[in-house]
């Protein structure tokens, strides 16, 4: 499966105001677009040729987070608070379905990533998008995603410089 996506932030920060997700596999050519302006989330919905368009409301603090994007992790793991710690809750707007789904992270420890050529220090934390799936995660210490693993669909992705060779 390919597709392309494409992310707009408000200015120096992490407000997301336009999103876009397309398939570039396949015969069809879904897919959604999102748009977030004053307090309000307008959504286009494309799937084999058939378009659905919907809005709603858009609450401060939400984020947008696909289930398989996985650069969209490196959002979330930049949103934690780690002088709260703990684990932290929010709103999520799922594209794909085109309603909220409460996401929860928790940060579970600072660890050791070993892989074919070394170690790379990491961040840990459980991800749990609220009664659909959990996972883990890690990113380095910059916030960029490294792993990303998700048991229930039996998915593991790994960056892809720390592969190991053939």
């Amino acid at each position: 499966m390919a597709f392309e996506t494409a992310m707009v932030f408000a200015k120096d920060t992490l407000v997301p105001l336009r999103y876009s997700y397309r398939y570039l596999s396949g015969n069809l050519k879904d897919y959604y677009e999102l748009t977030i302006k004053d307090s309000k989330i307008d959504r286009i919905f494309s799937r084999g040729g058939n378009i659905i368009e919907s809005s709603g409301t858009w609450q401060s603090g939400m984020l947008i987070l696909d289930f398989n994007v996985y650069h969209q992790y490196d959002i979330l793991a930049r949103l934690y608070d780690f002088k709260k710690r703990g684990r932290q809750v929010f709103t999520n707007f799922m594209p794909v379905i085109g309603n909220e789904v409460t996401l929860a992270v928790t940060w579970l420890e600072d660890a050791k990533l070993d892989y074919g050529k070394g170690t790379l220090p990491v961040r840990n934390f459980k991800i749990e998008f609220v009664g659909i799936r959990t996972g883990t995660f890690s990113t380095d210490m910059d916030g960029r995603l490294v792993r990303l693993i998700m048991r229930e669909q039996d998915l593991e992705v790994v960056r892809k410089d720390l592969v190991p060779e053939k």
